[in-house]
């Protein structure tokens, strides 16, 4: 995950969230700002990513669909 500034965010927390059921699902972003989430089910999903000295960031709507791989580098 890269800041505005291009720069990645290790240690940032990332919240998924599908947004038609409210499931949700946490992960850590890596040493290099990385995240993965496997197996999420198709749908529209909200990222947000939080850390403390930065200001929380989200992107709405992002579909998913069956077999799908996205990539979000910037929130």
């Amino acid at each position: 995950m890269s800041a505005a500034t291009g720069a990645v965010v290790p240690g940032a927390d990332v919240l998924i969230a599908n947004i038609a059921t409210n499931e949700t699902q946490n992960i850590t972003t890596s040493e290099n700002g990385v995240y993965v989430m496997p197996q999420l089910k198709p749908g529209l999903y909200r990222i947000t990513v939080k850390k403390p000295g930065f200001k929380a960031a989200s992107v709405e709507e992002v579909k998913l669909d069956v077999a799908q791989i996205r990539e979000i580098d910037q929130v």
